[in-house]
């Protein structure tokens, strides 16, 4: 296990139209080799970060580098390379919660297991004719599919059946309505049948677990037969937005003698999102593809804004700032805001007299900016803050080691590094033989900071050099000798510095003569410049693998890209100076190929392709397709995330190409165009990549580095008090249970409550429950309206308010109950008791007679008045004559209101029939005949 870390200069990131993008996905490559599989690390960075990188199992990873600001650490997900395209469906059959309705069965069984396969849930067994089918709908848009699964054929299988009476025993898919169809056999060897596959029956004829994967490792058994395990991969054109897979068998027997079954199914298709003929998986992987496309390259010349001469060397990215060097007496620094318009004069600025000497490259600690002392000068090393104001001189400080009692003969540098894990920058030596470091924790001016050593004759010749954890690489200008130092080990130690002749261990051709390199994870690359100190420029590239013995000629290659060129008899990629990464390809800038010949052929080589490839180089000139004036003779550049800058050195026009031209974007790293993806909020960064997905904020300002984006950063919760609530009136005080549930927070912050009201005598049992019971007085009112506030707070500044109303009421009408008493032959006792919970009741009393009038005193409907639970009684006097009237039933009628005009009724019977029968309904009670008409005085027969 091995974990590396490195580092660079990473640039902040732009988006696919130039705009600055703070968090945008690129693919990390972390080449990790187990076998014959390579896996691939995927990674994200944000802006103005300064990179760390950690990858474990024995890769290395790095992203595209430029340089920045503060320190971060990266994170990287590491996974084994799918099988192409985008996975719209895979089960290996293990969860048991899954009801696998895509399929028309859903048996699952789990094998015996062996040691070298464990028990393993698959789906199946299946026997007899027997079939399972896989329907998958609303597929992405798509022109091919590819199923892959483990076909497991269980215990007694007979092949073609020629030897034995069984079989054939035979097994096949049709996928797609026929589209793709196998239909074949196996035998599992007891009784040595051939089987056809891997042909198709009934053509084969094949030596039984021909072509298995597996043998008897699935743990069953039945007398002399086992188990066998076959893989499947099958790729069929299709573009229906729902397909159906189809596996089946025929003619098996009975699942305890022969059974198969399916696991580890995966379904993916090829898309092609965009409908532009263009795999979506090739388009992704064409990033760069705009090399060779005039278009994507252009030249700015900065100097023409009063800028001066330019004959510089090196360039940096700080504080979203290019600086580069133009030499003069005294030189000049020129500064672009890479945010600007480099057409704009107010995008460029130029100090004078900052730097006193000359200077040959650049290193970045994250806010100061080192400028290399190189030849002419006293070895004055000048600093710059760039967070301080660019022309302002206090922003600028120099320090002349060597006159200070800081070692010897620091006069000649080229180029610096910054090992951002110990925090030292370390000078490279390229006339003498003194490494200059100083600790960035130190004083600047203070002699103490700085230390020097000289490791020896290979130290002294170096022209830049490379930082890639944990070890500096320092480029070899005149032979082939590469110096590395181990940064965790003493800096004056000599078992700290290791050398490796590439030329003496017949690596390549003639490997030497280097100016500075690159890394790109794994691999440092020496730029080929010239042989000797005045030899012939050449093109040579010198590779070293960081995962290898440094020591051991197989760890180094070189390869000659001229050599094999397409077109070598038009162009000499030869002569360069400085290279640049942007997280796949390698730019070598154009220098020098002929001794006095400044060329403008930008080299590029693919680092996800093989070194030795000639394919895997191209070559551009911008001269000859007419970009610019005259570009040609630079030294070194910079990457910002989107564009590679090659810093002008011979001629006055800086050079930049734009390597997100004809590509499409793909910032999670899935394979389909971004603009093929969801983008909610419309702000051209799509869903699974934008910090703020629901809110339009494309500029993805993250000032916190959470996460979360500005425009959504601890957006506010959503307030939700329910509501309207009603309560029913119950005498005295009333509750009302309350309900916040429904608030949320669109951050997932867990939310705080805060309840109020405006209700009468009111009282809650818990105010800060998301749930309380609201408790209220209406007094002697009918009805009352209010309402209830509820504050939500998300404990992060976040909060919101919402209302309900409240509506207490009596709508109940109260309780009433009566009876009758009969005192004596002329009086009844009425008694009725009428109540209401929430006020005064008032009664009444009415008649519904069924056979006669209801006797009363005064000839007026009874009234009566009761208040709340009195109980109330009404005497009725009959008089003698209504009394002789001989009613069969009278019914009273007690209603009983209450002041909210609620009503309730009771009744009660005030008559019974008398022994006489009054069947003929004259009301007499005798045979029909009236009083009036016998003339018999019922009174004196009373009197009897």
């Amino acid at each position: 296990m091995l974990s590396e870390k490195t580092t660079g200069q990473v640039a902040p990131l732009r988006g696919p139209s130039g705009s600055p993008a703070s968090m945008i996905a690129h693919t990390m490559r972390c080449s990790i080799t187990d076998g014959i599989e390579q896996v691939v690390a995927e990674g994200r960075w944000r802006n103005d970060v300064q990179t760390r990188t950690t990858c474990q199992a024995g890769g290395r990873c790095v992203g595209r580098l430029g340089a920045v600001g503060r320190a971060m650490t990266l994170l990287f997900l590491i996974a084994a390379p799918a099988v192409g395209g985008i996975e719209v469906y895979s089960n290996d059959f293990e969860a048991l919660s899954d009801p696998l309705i895509e399929w028309t069965t859903s048996v699952t069984d789990v094998t015996p297991g062996t040691v070298s396969h464990p028990a393993d849930r698959f789906l199946g067994q299946l026997g007899g004719d027997g079939t399972s089918v896989l329907t998958l709908s609303a597929l992405p848009p798509h022109y091919e599919i590819t199923v892959s699964f483990d076909l497991y054929i269980i215990r007694s299988w007979d092949g073609n059946g020629v030897i034995s009476v069984y079989g054939p025993d035979r097994w096949g898919y049709y996928f797609a309505g026929g589209i793709a169809a196998f239909e074949t056999t196996f035998c599992n060897g007891a009784d040595s049948n051939p089987q056809a596959y891997p042909d198709a029956y009934p053509g084969g004829s094949n030596p039984y677990e021909t072509g298995a994967a597996e043998i008897d490792t699935l743990g069953y058994s039945l007398q002399d037969y086992g188990d066998t395990v076959y893989r499947f991969s099958r790729t069929f054109s299709h573009s229906d937005p729902s397909v159906s897979l189809r596996f089946y068998s025929l003619g098996l027997q009975t699942l305890a003698d022969e059974s198969w079954g399916l696991d580890n199914v995966v379904v993916q298709v090829e898309g092609d999102c965009n409908d532009n003929g263009v795999p979506d998986d090739e388009e992704i992987a064409n990033l760069g593809a705009g090399f060779e496309d005039p278009a994507a390259w252009a030249t700015f010349a900065p100097f023409s804004f009063d800028l001066g001469m330019c004959h510089g060397a090196g360039a940096v990215i700080a504080d979203r700032h290019l600086y580069f060097m133009c030499d003069g007496n005294p030189p000049e620094v020129v500064r672009y805001e890479i945010d600007g318009d480099p057409a704009d004069p107010s995008s460029w600025m130029k100090h004078d007299s900052a730097v006193p000497t000359p200077a040959h490259g650049f290193a970045f600690d994250g806010r100061y900016i080192y400028f290399t002392p190189s030849g002419g000068g006293n070895g004055t090393v000048t600093r710059h803050d760039t967070q301080g104001t660019f022309t302002d001189a206090s922003s600028w400080t120099t320090y002349v080691p060597g006159a200070n009692g800081v070692g010897a003969n620091l006069r000649e540098f080229d180029g610096a590094v910054y090992d951002d894990v110990h925090r030292f920058v370390y000078f490279i030596p390229r006339s003498y033989g003194n490494v200059l470091r100083y600790d960035t924790s130190g004083v600047f001016t203070a002699a103490s900071s700085w230390d020097t050593y000289d490791p020896g004759p290979s130290g002294g010749h170096s022209t830049g050099a490379v930082f890639a954890a944990p070890y500096i690489y320092f480029a070899p200008e005149r032979d082939g000798t590469v110096l590395r130092y181990d940064t965790n080990a003493p800096f004056t130690a000599a078992a700290s510095w290791l050398t490796f002749d590439a030329v003496a261990n017949s690596v390549g051709n003639n490997p030497s003569g280097y100016q500075g390199g690159a890394f790109d994870g794994r691999h440092v690359y020496f730029v080929p410049y010239r042989h000797d100190q005045y030899g012939a420029p050449h093109g040579e590239v010198l590779r070293y693998d960081t995962s290898n013995d440094f020591s051991t000629a197989s760890s180094w290659s070189a390869f000659d890209p001229g050599a094999v060129y397409y077109d070598a008899a038009a162009y000499d990629p030869d002569g360069f100076q400085e290279a640049v990464f942007d997280g796949r390809f390698v730019y070598f800038v154009p220098y020098r190929n002929q001794p006095n010949v400044r060329h403008s052929e930008v080299l590029r080589y693919d680092t996800a392709s093989g070194f030795g490839a000639a394919s895997s180089w191209s070559l551009f000139d911008p001269r000859d397709h007419g970009i610019g004036n005259n570009p040609h003779g630079y030294i070194g550049g910079a990457f910002d995330g989107q564009y590679v800058y090659f810093s002008p050195h011979a001629s006055n026009e800086l050079l930049r190409f734009d390597t997100m031209l004809d590509w499409s974007p793909d910032c999670d790293d899935n394979g389909i165009p971004d603009e093929c993806e969801l983008d909610a909020d419309g702000d051209g960064v799509i869903d699974d990549c934008d910090n703020c997905p629901d809110v339009p904020n494309a500029d993805q300002a993250d000032s916190d580095g959470d996460g979360i984006g500005d425009a959504c950063a601890n957006r506010p919760p959503v307030c939700d008090a329910n509501g309207p609530y009603t309560g029913e009136c119950a005498g005295g005080t009333t509750s009302v249970p309350l309900n916040g549930m429904g608030s949320t927070d669109p951050d997932g912050d867990v939310l705080s409550y805060w309840w109020s009201t405006d209700c009468p005598a009111w009282s809650f049992d818990d105010r800060m429950s998301p749930s309380p019971t609201l408790t209220a007085d209406i007094g002697a009112e009918c009805s009352m309206a209010c309402g209830v506030t509820l504050i939500v707070d998300d404990g992060n500044g976040g909060t919101a308010t919402c209302t309900a109303p409240v509506l207490i009421a009596d709508t109940q009408p109260p309780v009433v109950t009566c009876s009758a008493t009969e005192l004596n032959g002329h009086r009844m006792l009425i008694e009725y008791d009428a109540w209401d919970d929430c006020g005064e009741v008032t009664g009444s009393a009415a008649t519904e007679t069924a056979c006669c009038p209801l006797p009363t005193t005064d000839g007026q409907i009874i009234k009566v008045k009761c208040r709340e639970h009195d109980e109330c009684q009404l005497q009725l006097d009959f008089e003698d004559e209504i009394f002789e009237i001989k009613t069969d039933m009278a019914t009273l009628v007690v209603t009983a209101a209450d002041e909210c005009g609620n009503e309730a009724t009771c009744e009660v019977e005030l008559c019974t029939s008398e022994d006489d029968d009054d069947s003929d309904g004259d009301s007499d009670g005798d045979d029909g005949d009236s009083d009036s008409e016998d003339g018999d005085d019922d009174s004196e027969d009373d009197d009897d």
